[in-house]
């Protein structure tokens, strides 16, 4: 069996699971949203999730912040916060 890329690195295996335990698990992995570190112009870093991201993103790319839905409580309470995106290109963009 080989590591599936979305199982966190830092989670610690159960060394007495069956191979059924396993198997269970991992069917019930959800896909984990992406963490990145942007550089900040004028200096800084923040560490964010990346969104609307195309696999053609590479290091260097210029990224504008975005308000986003994270999460949602089971009472229907939304939770919001910051997110980085690619600049979109068009009228005022820098291309």
């Amino acid at each position: 069996m080989t590591r599936s890329s979305k199982i966190p690195a830092d989670a610690a295996p159960n060394p007495h699971a069956t191979a059924e335990q396993v198997e269970a698990a991992l069917s019930t992995v959800k896909e984990l949203p992406a963490k990145f570190a942007i550089a900040v112009d004028g200096g800084g870093r923040f560490r964010c999730e990346l969104t609307d991201a195309t696999p053609s993103l590479a290091i260097g790319d210029r990224v504008e912040m975005t308000f986003r839905r994270l999460t949602t409580s089971t009472s229907g309470v939304h939770n919001y916060f910051w997110k980085a995106r690619p600049v979109r290109s068009g009228p005022g963009k820098d291309e």
